[in-house]
């Protein structure tokens, strides 16, 4: 009769079992570690995609106003910004005249104009507060050519075309001073104040503003004869700036401002720089703050454990082996906490997307697609080499002693 014996497993002992029993009999010093560095994560990731936001935002405007100049009255620049930029709802006009003297300057190829009308908030007369956009489907060459994507022919005078943020959809119906308007076409998103607008022809406009509720509200005047801002296409053989400045120069003191599309958007350009280097400057600071405590950290935790590693030193590990020993544990902390921290950012700016839009005022807030996938991958990238270098700078230090040191007790 045989008897069956169970042959017993031996456990190899090997650099990852040796780092994972670290870790697991220290659950209070590693939490703290992984904590570090996930807060390291979370802030660097959640600030810098909204400073990539931003920036989309304002390279969106620049190129969806399809224009080399911009003309606007001159005391109200910052009102056209925040239509452009944050779909803002204002009432801005200034004579139409403007339209065949600008014609008449030299290096001035098409010109186009548009009117801008707000609707009011809290009234019977209209569904909500949005900005109407009118354009001539004439002359224009910004507007018509985007909308034409969505929508084909000439838009009738009784139809709408909406931004990508309202809420209605094409067949649906809009109530804007009184005045229904058939939703003929949703457009794509564009990242700048021109999803939360409602575009239409003069004619339609023109119509609308002579609903009695409207001149209850705003003392138009003529208002087959006003317009809010102009888009003026320069000749090939010209440059913008040098026609600006010449146009700048004739009308000089007049109440207008010409820009170029870079220059429209200066000052949020200035805005997202400042912001930029108050991003920067808190990244830096918590980089610092990470590489510091982890530093302390590993380096009570090697103190601790000298003997430990004098005893390994003995049986024949080599200085590497003790390098690797604590590189290793701090790769898999910062492994954990830079993915948890990735993860995380993620999933808060997905799940408030529309909360941050609406708190900081964002027209456009890119919370996934790959751009964000790039940023998280290289967020958690730079929190992991700040875990390992921390380590490291820290295990070198007992790489350096002898081994009768290591393993001399603490008196």
């Amino acid at each position: 009769m045989m008897v069956n014996s169970k042959k017993e497993k031996r456990k190899h002992i090997t650099l990852f079992y040796i780092v994972y029993q670290n870790l697991k009999k220290r659950p209070t010093r590693t939490f703290l570690m992984i904590f570090f560095v996930f807060m390291l994560t979370i802030t660097t990731y959640a600030s810098n995609l909204i400073l990539l936001s931003l920036k989309q935002g304002v390279n969106n405007t620049v190129k969806r106003l399809g224009a080399d100049l911009v003309i606007v009255p001159g005391d109200y620049v910052s009102t056209i910004q925040n239509a452009l930029f944050m779909g803002e709802p204002c009432m801005v006009y200034f004579d139409k005249d403007w339209l065949d003297k600008i014609k008449k300057m030299e290096g001035v190829e098409k010109i186009s104009s548009q009117l801008f009308l707000a609707t009011l908030s809290d009234s019977a007369c209209c569904d909500n507060a949005i900005q109407i956009i009118a354009f001539d489907p004439a002359s224009d060459f910004t507007i018509q050519p985007w909308i034409q994507k969505k929508y084909r022919g000439n838009l009738p005078d009784d139809q709408i075309v909406i931004g990508n943020n309202l809420s209605y959809e094409p067949g649906d119906t809009a109530t804007y001073y009184g005045k229904e308007f058939l939703v003929a076409a949703k457009l794509e998103k564009t990242g700048m104040g021109y999803d939360n607008c409602v575009f239409l022809n003069y004619a339609a406009a023109f119509k609308l503003v002579k609903q009695p509720i409207i001149r209850n509200y705003f003392a138009l005047g003529d208002h087959e004869n006003l317009i809010s801002l102009l888009s003026v296409d320069v000749k090939a053989d010209y440059d913008s700036e040098v026609v600006a400045g010449e146009i700048t120069d004739a009308y000089k003191n007049e109440d207008i401002a010409v820009y170029t599309s870079n220059k429209l958007v200066k000052g949020l350009t200035d805005e997202i720089g400042k912001f930029t280097v108050y991003q920067q400057l808190t990244v830096y600071i918590l980089m610092i703050f990470t590489i510091a405590a982890l530093v302390c950290i590993f380096s009570i935790t090697i103190q601790e454990r000298r003997r430990e590693y004098g005893i390994f030193r003995s049986i024949g590990a080599k200085r590497s082996h003790l390098i690797g020993f604590i590189t290793t544990e701090a790769a898999i902390i910062s492994f954990l906490g830079s993915v948890l921290g990735s993860l995380t950012a993620y999933v808060l700016v997905t799940v408030f997307h529309t909360y941050i839009m609406v708190t900081f005022r964002f027209p456009y807030f890119q919370s996934g697609g790959m751009n964000a996938l790039l940023l998280g991958g290289g967020c958690s990238l730079i929190s992991l080499l700040i875990g390992v270098v921390s380590s490291l700078i820290a295990a070198v230090k007992i790489g350096r002693k002898q081994t009768f040191l290591l393993i001399q007790e603490n008196e």
